[in-house]
């Protein structure tokens, strides 16, 4: 079990994912995941996993230099748990992961330093070789592994320092956010509670996230994507609290029996737990679960589950607005709801030919191409159909990019596909 802002939360050692794609110029080229383009991460995992779906993942491939936007998604578990891990997985960790790649080339310029892998070496080893570098070693150490009073802590970056005239440690936390949220600072005090558990002296503890209105200047140079933030003073303070909270979560497992809890905003907050579908193993689904009410808010959610209200068809109309209200009308009635009258006059000003576009953008925390901030939405994908008075359908795209800048190619494509006058969707 790892302590995690104070709930336990049981990780899966041998998990991990698998990624294949097909290139024009390779069989198996490198991918380096860089974007999602299709629906929420997690959702699109549990549905591969429940319906053979495949979430969509874009990246570029470092071999043919161009963007690829789909992609296989496996999970190398047994099939029993399967279903827990898919509520666990979530894009963010892809994110995660290249924003980690990219602070140890910040926080260690010369490569001099030292990363631990834990899935490779193992947990003993990676103990084992954290005491070790903290005891003699004077080098950046990456992912070190602390484990005390029943619980462990990967710290992501340890930079050599001095204290009192004797060798010390700075710990930096890095997240792929653009601020400090509330739960990172939990995160903090348990990652410095256990390390300093575990005789490491440390003379601060930051965080680094995102600096999203940083310019990516080109030519590698990434030295400004992070900004730091010292929470030194709150981490240290909260030693007693992590304590009481690791008390609590020891006396709690050695339980004979599973604590009775019901599931509901806890379990996703601050992320979905990896357990909900163990825990609702039993729990009777509605054919229609307030979920699927658009817009319905999480006050007038719970209002409904206080009163005993599960399934959008016993929702009363006064808490419904007028939409709400229509979507619970046809799905009681099972009918669908189609205004082709009012569709039909809200067309009728434009005119043929008609145009239909749709394009892609990426997103990414690290950003690849010059002139661009991390997380900026950068299009470089679109498909424009062209429907005539005589109902013949045309099409144009522009779906392959380059790694450099490809939304100034976009653009120029773009601009002479639509240089004709006539009506846009």
């Amino acid at each position: 079990f790892v302590l995690v802002g104070g709930r336990f939360q049981r990780k899966w050692r041998n998990s991990f994912l698998t990624m294949q794609t097909t290139c024009r110029q390779s069989e198996n080229p490198p991918l380096k995941p860089q974007m999602s383009t299709g629906k929420a991460y997690p959702k699109s995992v549990r549905n591969f996993l429940t319906r053979g779906e495949k979430p969509r993942v874009t990246g570029i491939c470092e071999e043919c230099d161009s963007i690829h936007s789909v992609v296989d998604v496996r999970l190398a578990e047994p099939a029993s748990t399967q279903a827990c891990l898919a509520n666990s997985i979530s894009y963010a960790r892809i994110w995660a992961y290249e924003v980690g790649e990219t602070a140890r080339r910040i926080y260690d310029p010369l490569g001099q330093g030292t990363l631990i892998d834990i899935n490779a070496e193992g947990f003993e080893a990676a103990f084992a070789r954290t005491s070790d570098l903290v005891a003699n070693s004077r080098n950046p150490i990456f992912e070190a592994a602390f484990r005390m009073h029943g619980a462990l802590a990967l710290a992501d970056v340890l930079l050599p320092d001095w204290l009192d005239g004797k060798p010390a440690w700075r710990m930096v936390e890095v997240k792929s956010s653009t601020r400090v949220k509330d739960y990172h600072h939990d995160d903090i005090a348990v990652q410095s509670f256990i390390a300093r558990s575990s005789g490491v002296r440390l003379t601060s503890v930051a965080l680094a996230h995102i600096d999203s209105s940083w310019t990516y200047p080109g030519v590698g140079d990434y030295s400004g994507l992070l900004a730091e933030n010292d929470l030194t003073e709150e981490a240290l303070a909260r030693a007693e609290e992590v304590g009481q909270w690791l008390a609590g979560a020891q006396e709690l497992v050695a339980k004979p029996d599973e604590p009775v809890v019901a599931t509901g905003p806890q379990c996703s907050t601050p992320f979905e737990c990896g357990f909900c579908n163990y825990c609702n193993r039993e729990k009777v689904w509605p054919e229609y679960p307030l979920s699927s009410i658009p817009r319905f808010s999480q006050k007038r959610k719970t209002a409904c589950e206080e009163l005993g209200i599960d399934d959008l068809r016993n929702v009363p109309d006064d808490l419904l607005g007028l939409l709400q209200r229509r979507v619970k009308s046809h799905t009681v009635s099972q009918t669908s709801f189609f205004d082709a009258e009012g569709a039909k006059a809200a067309l009728a000003r434009h005119g043929f030919p008609a145009r239909f576009l749709d394009f892609e953008t990426s997103t990414m925390p690290v950003p690849v191409w010059q002139g661009t901030r991390p997380y900026q939405q950068i299009p470089f994908q679109f498909s424009l159909h062209t429907l005539t008075d005589d109902g013949v359908l045309e099409h144009a795209e522009f779906s392959r990019p380059e790694r450099r800048r490809p939304f100034r190619r976009l653009r120029c494509r773009s601009r002479r596909s639509l240089r004709e006058r006539r009506t846009d969707f």
